[in-house]
């Protein structure tokens, strides 16, 4: 045990001392690597990292009132968000790459060195799946993965500028060893809707959210802020494409320059991701005799006043052992 704390000790000195930034450059997800992001303490500034079923997501939300530009590993500008709406380099090959999840593509003649700015977004908000948060092609080292235990291994970072001062989105690439059981998202009260509305959960990494509506109001999917991003009636599914809410929602690809509301669907029922409802944080220890990690919230408008919100909550369930 002691040989085994201090190969620990001796790997983390190491691993702390010599963490390089790195740029994945194939796109996906692993399931044994985590993407960790750092906080931000700029006010007005919000920096939030939402996990999607193929790329990690940044999503900024930038109310300072001054420019935040996002840079590619050359210095070019390739994103800017603020003050009032938000921008994209349509002649910068990373802007490209960020504009779907899994990665999109940068055919040679639409690229140059002349900057094409296009509006993306009517709002100093944007969420874009940059190349540097890739986890595919990551090698974890072999000792970290000998220890078997939870540990960054790797940073990341994206340098930018706010107000033409530097600032940098960083964070670390984990090692998430497999884990003794599973975090399921459960629904708590879906018994609560009114006639004709049903809503159903299919649990996951980021569960996803199933409405039919076979009444004869809308019903309206609410953010965190408490507007709505997806309305769902008889008449078919529209969305507000543009707001941070849809793009963290939809396993749609995400075009650039798309905002306002848009018809989805001509269907009354629609499937959502729902990050809301994904247990992303650490096990508390020791886990709760109860099992449950935590509850969570889904606000919903039905017609034009009546707020209703969708309860549930995330229980531990062990594995057995095989």
């Amino acid at each position: 045990m002691r040989a085994v704390q201090g190969l620990r000790g001796r790997l983390l000195a190491a691993l702390l001392s010599g963490i390089v930034a790195s740029s994945a450059t194939a796109h996906g997800v692993r399931n044994d690597i985590r993407v960790d992001l750092a906080a931000i303490k700029t006010p007005g500034l919000t920096v939030e990292l939402h996990q999607d079923l193929f790329s990690p997501q940044l999503v900024v939300a930038n109310r300072t009132g001054k420019l935040l530009e996002i840079l590619d590993d050359e210095g070019r500008v390739f994103l800017r968000i603020g003050p009032q709406a938000a921008e994209g380099d349509l002649a910068a090959k990373a802007f490209h790459l960020s504009r779907v999840s899994g990665g999109g593509n940068a055919h040679a003649n639409t690229l140059s060195n002349t900057p094409r700015w296009k509006p993306i977004a009517a709002t100093p908000e944007y969420g874009w799946f940059d190349a540097r948060l890739q986890t595919a092609t990551l090698d974890v080292p072999y000792a970290i993965r000998q220890i078997g235990e939870e540990m960054a291994f790797q940073q990341w970072r994206i340098p930018a500028r706010l107000g033409g001062e530097p600032l940098e989105l960083r964070g670390v690439f984990t090692f998430t060893p497999p884990p003794k059981g599973v975090a399921m998202a459960t629904l708590l009260n879906a018994g609560a809707l009114p006639a004709g509305v049903s809503v159903q959960l299919s649990p996951g990494p980021v569960p996803a959210l199933f409405l039919r509506n076979a009444s004869a109001q809308t019903v309206a999917v609410l953010d965190a802020e408490g507007r709505p991003y997806l309305k769902i009636g008889r008449g078919g599914v529209w969305a507000d494409v543009g707001s941070a809410g849809w793009r963290a929602a939809s396993s749609l690809p995400q075009p650039a320059g798309q905002r306002g509301w848009q018809q989805v669907s001509k269907a009354s029922s629609f499937t959502w991701l729902e990050p809301r409802a994904a247990w992303q944080g650490r096990l508390p220890t020791p886990l709760p005799a109860s099992g449950r990690l935590n509850e969570w919230q889904v606000p919903l408008q039905i017609g034009e006043s009546q707020r209703l919100v969708l309860r549930g909550a995330n229980q531990w369930i062990a594995r057995k052992p095989s």
